[in-house]
């Protein structure tokens, strides 16, 4: 082999190490979007409250975001939240009068 062949057949003196890739849990935690109780599902189960068959579910580590409507307001008067607990409920736009967004954390 000649020398301008060998330059490129040469090994990296610093190779990278292996990446390791952890496996996802098998079960994870979810909080019920209805009546707020705390479900651990499998990757491979449906997304459904075990306690009231609810199919939203939230992870215990997102913010949710609550927005009540009035008059100034582009909400739907169909899309409406208040939080009872953690767990958001739907309300109608006659029972609510003041505008404003919370953030609830968990």
């Amino acid at each position: 082999m000649s020398q301008s062949q060998d330059r490129y057949v040469q090994q990296n003196p610093n190779p990278m190490p292996q990446r390791v890739i952890p496996k996802p849990p098998e079960v994870i935690e979810y909080i019920c979007g209805d009546c707020g109780a705390k479900t651990a599902m499998k990757t491979s189960e449906l997304i459904r409250c075990r306690e009231c068959g609810h199919r939203v579910m939230y992870k215990p580590r997102t913010t949710r975001i609550s927005h009540y409507r009035d008059e100034h307001s582009a909400l739907s008067p169909h899309v409406l939240f208040s939080h009872v607990g953690k767990a958001p409920v739907l309300q109608s736009a006659q029972r609510l009068s003041c505008a404003y967004i919370t953030t609830l954390t968990d």
